[in-house]
């Protein structure tokens, strides 16, 4: 293998007249705050006052940078990075940054030189972008690249990052933001110089520290480069291999670069909605589901052991992945418009809400994944099993983590089998079988009556801000859905403390003292009334639970503490039963 290697300042590399060019296969633009404070605080800290009380740069380091192309080619402009790109990315967020604020203080002749580190000249005086990344295009180009910015909102991920990169450079480089940051440097007397001054050395800084640039011309072998540094310890996600592995194999652009489209669908999909997921959460789940448990660091090990290395094996993966990102999106955030608008499908908005906004649970995902995968796109899993199944693992999780707030480490197992069973059916058979598997599961796992009441009790609700207020006001919509057999949860209600909420008396926030009632209905109730007084305002409700707890209290005037408590025992035991019913009806 032809190698190159030598010492570049970043000055020098940026303006070598080439073109940075990030590979299909690259991973995206992922650095945040903490990458970027680093980043910031490695060029500031090592700006001093020389001897004759001028400001100064000193000598960094920024490691290495892998290429496959020629640097010294001026014949051919282009030069892939294989490894590097989120720091080349930042230097030209960062680059850009400050030639925008030379801008802004009149400094056009500062301006101009230092954006053609940005956008630069080759040979024939014609302008080309530096750094070239076609997957957040236009966006990069019009944020980035471009010396007046553009209105453009991000669409993904990735270009939030870049936004956020940009936003964070404009806020400590300013001229409040970088003299704070020095001063918590320690740097005081460069924070008081003038900020033009400041401005330019810290361009200096970076331009003038370096990188070790390692190329070759052979691009096959960017594949070898990226799994070597894996080996060597270097952080490279099964993702990245994975992506780089298709796309070195699926290499022709024309006359389609489907390879490309299919990768950008599937990104699309996963950012469609106001819920966005980190592709490698995805496939994470997307691999447990459709080809079986692996541990994290196995995954590409095991895509290099199940997938076919052929163009049409690629390909047909690549189209895989991108329906199963659609379906995956529609667990997370499901609309009626992916049933057709058919309103029967609203429990399955319901539930998955709840697994995933009120339980937070994540272990679920691959389950919901196959479920949904099953009964949309083949016939063997029928409306009654599908819905049964993912309202037995919604109430499951109910009592199994938010009530119980029991370890999920040992759901795992059970829940990863079975939704890889599940995908690996054949027959309605095979589905049953799963089912009754699972449904045994996880009545195995079930806390005791006794647990889950001990914690019910403890649950609470405030009109301040407390932390269990959205499970308290989720469990007694579930308890108003579960008496009226209904799939939707009345989540727009509002929350009564029979006894008025007292700071001096846990006990008047217990769940055991609170009722689901309308908005209207709730603030027409004047404050100090006991509960004969507030009775003919709850007889005004249209909510199942109010008037059955008109029913069980015609006998009372008064709302007592011991009141609470018993309510909040009889309505646990109630609640656990029903909810063991429910997971019982998985088959």
């Amino acid at each position: 293998m032809d190698f190159k290697s030598g010492k570049k300042s970043i000055g020098g590399l940026f303006s070598c007249k080439k073109q940075f060019i990030i590979p299909r296969f690259q991973r995206e633009y992922t650095w945040g705050k903490i990458e970027l404070n680093e980043f910031l605080d490695d060029i500031l800290s090592r700006v001093n006052l020389n001897s004759d009380g001028e400001l100064d740069t000193s000598e960094y380091f920024w490691g290495s940078l892998l290429l496959v192309g020629d640097l010294d080619d001026q014949k051919v402009l282009g030069v892939d990075v294989v490894d590097g790109q989120q720091r080349i990315t930042t230097m030209t967020i960062f680059l850009s940054v400050i030639a925008k604020l030379f801008a802004k203080e009149k400094e056009e002749g500062l301006s101009k030189a230092l954006w053609e580190y940005v956008i630069g000249k080759d040979t024939n005086t014609e302008e080309f972008a530096v750094l070239k990344n076609e997957t957040p295009k236009p966006f990069f180009q019009f944020i980035i690249q471009k010396l007046v910015e553009e209105q453009i909102e991000p669409k993904n991920t990735e270009e939030e990052k870049i936004l956020a990169a940009n936003k964070f450079f404009k806020k400590h480089l300013s001229r409040t933001g970088i003299k704070k940051r020095f001063i918590r440097l320690g740097k005081l007397e460069i924070s008081e110089q003038r900020y033009v001054e400041i401005l330019k050395v810290v361009r200096d800084q970076l331009l003038r520290s370096f990188v070790i640039c390692i190329s070759t011309t052979d691009e096959k072998y960017a594949n070898m480069i990226f799994e070597i540094l894996n080996a060597k310890g270097k952080e490279l996600a099964s993702v990245d291999l994975i992506k780089n592995a298709i796309f070195e194999k699926l290499d022709s652009e024309v006359p389609a670069d489907h390879a490309k489209e299919l990768w950008l669908s599937i990104r699309d999909n996963l950012c469609s909605r106001k819920h966005r997921v980190e592709f490698a959460t995805f496939y994470r789940h997307f691999w447990i589901a459709y080809y079986g448990k692996v541990t994290d660091n196995k995954l590409y090990a095991d895509f290099q052991k199940k997938i076919k290395k052929t163009n049409d094996g690629y390909l047909r993966f690549l189209k895989e992945m991108d329906d199963a990102s659609e379906l995956y999106s529609a667990v997370l955030k499901p609309s009626l418009e992916d049933f057709y608008n058919k309103k029967e499908y609203n429990f399955f908005i319901s539930e998955m809400h709840s697994v995933n906004d009120v339980f937070g649970i994540v272990q679920v995902r691959p389950v919901a994944l196959s479920l949904l995968y099953l009964h949309k796109k083949t016939d063997i899993l029928s409306y009654k099993a599908f819905k049964s199944t993912i309202k037995g693992l919604s109430a499951f999780h109910l009592m199994y983590n938010a009530i119980s707030s029991k370890r999920t480490s040992s759901l795992e197992t059970p829940l990863n089998n079975f939704a890889y069973s599940l995908h690996a059916a054949k027959s309605k058979e095979d589905i049953v079988e799963a089912r009754k598997i699972l449904k045994g599961s996880l009545l195995m796992l079930l806390p005791t009556q006794e647990d889950f009441i001990a914690n019910f009790i403890e649950l609470k609700f405030s009109k301040k801000n407390i932390p269990s207020n959205v499970l308290s006001k989720y469990i007694l919509n579930k308890c108003e859905a579960i008496i009226n057999d209904s799939d939707i949860l009345e989540m727009e209600s509002s929350i009564e403390h029979i006894k008025d909420e007292d700071p001096t008396n846990d006990n008047t926030l217990l769940i055991g003292n609170l009722l689901l009632l309308e908005q209207r209905i709730n603030s027409s109730i004047p404050n100090g009334l006991e509960l004969d007084g507030k009775k003919k305002y709850y007889s005004n409700s249209r909510y199942t639970m109010v008037s059955e707890f008109l029913k069980n209290t015609e006998h009372l005037n008064t709302w007592s503490d011991e009141d609470i408590l018993i309510r909040c025992e009889s309505l646990g035991e109630w609640l656990y039963d029903k909810l063991v019913d429910i997971v019982k009806s998985i088959v």
